[in-house]
């Protein structure tokens, strides 16, 4: 009895041993954020390489309860784990995980909060290209989250640009996923290297920075710079010549364009206007401007005929607008008053015949009157002047 009892001691002692004997004595977790959580330890108590595919870490998110398992993998003197822990795509800032490390069915605590949110090391930025210009090197790269839902573009980057074969190196900080540097700022003929980081920039979420992108290379080559300036500057002064030839060849050799320039380019010569100035007046200016000044038709010089005195006598002189006279004023009229009074009445016939008949009449009328009331005057001028 006493041997089988020493054996249940002894084997109940050696599992005790064994489940005691193994801790992380240091861990560290991350999470890219994306759906997976890394973790990084140190086992003590089993040495290395025993027992590897027995390690592993549970998950146990505290909302949902549920549990995902991973093995821990053996690698440089310690264990590590890339474990998915979520079915969707990225984690959310909510998110929380309990963390144990297990040995076949016995689990001791790793974390018990772990808040992927709080614990970000983004992977490192790829595709670091130089694209070299006449004045500068324009730098551009890639993220690896351009298709991430909340760090498109929330992520702050260090850049460390270094010399070939130097101690000398420059810290460069952008928000941008592009930087340009200076050909001036840099050595002639002279090997730079340049690599990048990232890390989040948003208050809702913390981590430390990723790790370096692979060193991307060139030469300053200046030579290049220069015969690149040279071409530019060339461009730049030769266009504008090449320009106004072109507009002067069209001008010279397009006919409408000679003709009007012909046309603009004659001007008149003023010597028949001022030929009168030296034939009739010898150049005296004034006498020659008094003539031009002053030089009327010959029918306003002429002087006016008398008025006839030998006009027959009227009848009813005072009968009003409808009276009617034996002897119509117009053919009692001498023939030159009774030529301009039918000038004149043409013209206001004339007018007349755009309105209505009655204003003809009028006009006619008052024609009438007027050549009367001259009439009359006329004949009391010539009685005063015979008493």
């Amino acid at each position: 009895m006493k041997c089988p009892q020493l054996l249940f001691v002894c084997w109940c002692s050696s599992i005790l041993t064994v489940t005691s004997c193994f801790r992380a004595d240091g861990y560290s977790c991350v999470s890219a954020y994306w759906n997976t959580i890394t973790c990084v330890l140190n086992i003590t108590g089993n040495p290395v390489g025993q027992s590897i595919a027995t390690y592993s870490l549970k998950f146990i998110e505290n909302w949902k309860k549920q549990n995902y398992a991973c093995p821990l993998v053996s690698m440089n003197h310690s264990y590590s784990s890339v474990c998915e822990v979520t079915e969707r795509k990225t984690f959310n800032h909510r998110q929380k995980y309990s963390i144990y490390l297990c040995n076949e069915s016995v689990c001791h605590p790793l974390l018990e909060e772990f808040i992927p949110s709080r614990n970000i090391q983004l992977t490192p930025p790829d595709d670091v290209k130089v694209q070299p210009t006449p004045e500068a090197f324009n730098i551009t790269w890639k993220s690896g989250y351009e298709e991430h839902m909340f760090f498109q573009s929330r992520l702050d980057y260090k850049l460390l640009l270094q010399k070939s074969q130097s101690s000398w190196s420059k810290n460069l900080s952008e928000t941008q996923k592009f930087v340009s540097i200076r050909r001036d700022e840099l050595d002639a003929y002279a090997t730079y290297c340049i690599r990048v980081k990232s890390k989040p920039s948003s208050h809702l979420y913390k981590g430390a920075w990723s790790e370096w992108s692979p060193l991307t290379c060139w030469n300053n080559d200046v030579q290049q710079g220069e015969q690149d300036n040279k071409l530019v500057i060339l461009i730049k002064s030769l266009a504008p010549v090449c320009v106004v030839a072109g507009v002067l060849l069209f001008v010279f050799y397009s006919p409408a364009v000679r003709m009007k320039i012909k046309t603009l380019s004659y001007t008149p010569s003023p010597a028949p206007f001022f030929q009168p100035l030296f034939e009739q007046n010898k150049g005296n200016l004034k006498v020659w401007v008094q003539q031009r000044s002053y030089t009327f038709p010959r029918s306003a010089m002429t002087p006016r005929r008398p008025f006839p005195t030998n006009m027959p006598k009227l009848r009813h002189p005072h009968r009003g607008l409808k009276g009617q006279l034996d002897v119509s004023p117009l053919d009692a009229s001498p023939p030159w008053l009774k030529r301009n009074l039918l000038t004149w009445r043409r013209s206001l016939n004339g007018r007349c015949v755009r309105g209505a008949r009655w204003t003809r009449r009028k006009v006619n009328v008052e024609l009438n009157i007027s050549i009367k009331k001259n009439l009359q005057k006329k004949k009391q001028s010539d009685t005063i002047a015979t008493l």
